[in-house]
């Protein structure tokens, strides 16, 4: 049974998670759609190298807004940030069902982005201070998995609508967290960075399920750690100031490196493409393609309980050592069936189980990487860590988004596949020689294993 303040805390957080939801409808539209897209009877008759930059674009406009975005959140608030973000959605789509060019198409992916790198900022925030210390990892849980679940939606509707459907269905998310969202509170610790005590205690309140006598010694703590976070204000130099900070800020590098050089995203952007053509029809690939985001939300909504209980070292060194074996197995099989004469029409199960262990697989661990950002850095330096930590990930992305299609036209998709094997398994031995355990430890304890090089 939940308790009052459980039910509430999940009822605000799901409901802000929506936002992730609008922004996971935002990434993958155009993955239902590029087939279509490509088509010479279309309206578009996208080029290869259009059909790529479609993709990839909404990273350029990702990239932009990731560090002033925890400035402006702090200026004028979480809630206000995430609410009014979201038109930048709507506006969009309906510039897209008016306007029917390839540059519409690029001009809303780049808009999109830059309120995609908002959400992804101000919503972690949001969601730990909403939340009380003994569920704020499964609340932060709720991020990843909207993320999928707006992948999941875009995957089913694409497979039975056409462009205008999809479209006008992906109108509705982003109304439906504005419309909700605004009867949300703001978040209490930034209530209380304004000095807005009383209406800071009154919300604190409202979500603990407690009376204001009873949250008052929480507001003092919230207090306190604003008055040490004041004094204790950082710059990049003080990450890789010590032998600790530059170890984990290599370690949160690499991870960040894995996510994004293992393919993960770029497989899931262009994936229906890839089952449709392997398999020869768009609708059998379109129906291999739901399947996959449903696994993939499925292992998600398991992924933090595996990683709290087996640990983040193991998580990570066996999911990327697992996940270089089956993107090998892609790139033999792509191998054979682009540069050899070997009938692979029997084997086109190959690729969709390789695809669908592999994604299923990688979100295990990436579950491990939120967890360990939050672990490796003391506060006054983790919000730098991760702004730097989201600029290289969200360029590495966008040149991973490109590439694909052209390394892909030029010398043959088997390529990718061996190189997203290849970083995976250099990641995995990596993460054996230098990720220590952080499961269960404190913040001091961490540091010492990374000073002396310990596991």
């Amino acid at each position: 049974m939940f308790s009052s303040a459980s039910f509430r805390q999940y009822l605000v957080a799901s409901i802000g998670g929506l936002s992730l939801f609008v922004s996971g409808t935002s990434y993958t539209w155009a993955t239902p759609l590029l087939p279509y897209l490509k088509k010479n009877d279309s309206e578009f008759h996208l080029t290869a190298d259009e059909g790529s930059w479609v993709i990839s674009l909404i990273e350029i406009g990702n990239l932009l807004p990731c560090i002033p975005a925890g400035l402006i959140a702090d200026k004028f608030g979480r809630k206000p940030c995430l609410l009014y973000t979201t038109p930048f959605y709507i506006l969009t789509w309906l510039f897209v069902l008016w306007y029917r060019t390839v540059p519409a198409l690029y001009t809303m992916r780049i808009v999109q982005g830059l309120a995609m790198a908002v959400q992804f900022t101000v919503l972690p925030m949001y969601l730990a201070e909403i939340a009380d210390s003994s569920r704020r990892g499964a609340l932060g849980s709720l991020f990843q998995i909207m993320w999928y679940l707006g992948f999941l939606y875009e995957y089913i509707f694409g497979a039975f609508f056409g462009y205008d459907g999809l479209t006008w269905f992906s109108v509705g998310p982003p109304i439906v967290f504005m419309v909700s969202f605004y009867f949300c509170p703001e978040s209490p610790y930034f209530l209380l960075m304004k000095e807005r005590h009383e209406e800071a205690t009154k919300t604190l309140a409202w979500l603990r399920g407690q009376s204001l006598e009873e949250v008052e010694p929480e507001v003092k703590t919230i207090n306190q750690m604003i008055v040490e976070e004041k004094q204790e204000e950082a710059s990049w130099r003080d990450v890789v100031g010590t032998a600790a900070g530059r170890k984990a800020l290599l370690v949160i590098l690499m991870l960040g490196i894995m996510y994004i050089m293992s393919g993960i995203s770029t497989i899931l952007c262009y994936i229906s493409e890839i089952f449709g053509t392997t398999s020869g029809s768009q609708n059998e690939g379109d129906m291999a393609t739901i399947f996959v985001g449903t696994a993939i939300l499925l292992t998600t909504c398991l992924s933090t309980c595996l990683v709290d209980r087996l640990g983040r070292r193991p998580v990570v060194i066996c999911s990327t050592a697992m996940a270089a074996i089956f993107l090998t197995m892609t790139s033999v099989y792509y191998y054979i069936y682009e540069k050899t004469h070997i009938d692979t029409s029997g084997y086109t199960w190959v690729p969709y189980t390789s695809i669908l262990f592999f994604t299923t697989i990688m979100s295990i661990g990436i579950g491990a990487i939120p967890a360990l950002q939050g672990e490796l850095f003391p506060n006054s330096t983790r919000g730098i860590a991760s702004g730097i930590y989201t600029l290289v990930i969200t360029a590495l992305s966008f040149v991973c988004l490109k590439m694909y299609q052209v390394i892909g036209d030029y010398y043959g998709y088997y390529i990718d596949y061996l190189v997203f094997a290849f970083f995976c398994a250099c990641t995995s031995l990596y993460m054996y020689i230098f990720l220590p355990e952080t499961k269960g430890m404190t913040f001091v304890e961490i540091q010492k294993i990374l000073q002396g090089d310990k596991r």
